[in-house]
């Protein structure tokens, strides 16, 4: 007996009802692509977008924005220093009044974290000139020490009879405890013991 493999007719002659079963389907998509084929075409409407208007024209920029403000630090009133230890002990007052936040309240600890010595001129204006860094032990003390002098500018204006040539040279020595707070030599901070 021979396998039927759908082509051929079984035993006795006759077409299988398998073969017939696997290629009418084969017959009606082929019948179908015909048809489609012979159909007459219609034309797909095609849809466009309505012409875009003109983008409006650049609006220039206003030469200063309305919510923008410049704040400007007047310069601290003129005082009549005396002496040029009562200038200093002024202009420490003043460093540290605009650096609230990080002056060391109390006594310093007894083993400091950094000594940092700054010198700088002051104008008749009370403009800081000439910042350089006399002592450091670390920059990131530097830096702070810096930083909060020019956050304290303008400085108070120094008394004429002890400028020359309308600058005044002043060394402030920053003292700074292990969190990072500071106080000024000028100040006479004192310093807990070690024990």
């Amino acid at each position: 007996m021979r396998m039927h493999d759908g082509c051929e007719p079984m035993e006795g002659g006759m077409r299988g009802r398998s073969w017939f079963m696997k290629h009418w389907r084969g017959g009606i998509a082929g019948l179908a692509v015909l048809v489609g084929a012979c159909a007459p075409q219609t034309e797909v409407p095609v849809v466009t977008a309505p012409p875009r208007p003109d983008p409006a024209p650049p609006v220039a920029a206003p030469a200063t924005p309305p919510d923008v403000v410049a704040i400007i630090k007047p310069s601290p009133p003129p005082a009549s220093y005396r002496t040029l230890e009562e200038y200093r002990l002024a202009l420490a007052q003043h460093i540290l009044a605009a650096n609230a936040a990080s002056v060391a309240s109390g006594d310093l600890d007894p083993l400091l974290r950094a000594i940092v010595v700054l010198r700088f001129n002051v104008d008749a204006r009370g403009h800081m000139h000439s910042l350089a860094t006399v002592r450091t032990p670390e920059r990131e003390a530097e830096g702070f020490a810096r930083a909060s002098l020019t956050r304290a500018g303008p400085l108070p204006v120094p008394p004429a009879h002890v400028m020359k040539n309308g600058m005044l040279e002043v060394t402030e020595t920053w003292l700074f405890n292990a969190d990072g707070r500071f106080n000024l030599r000028t100040l006479g901070p004192r310093q807990r013991s070690g024990g």
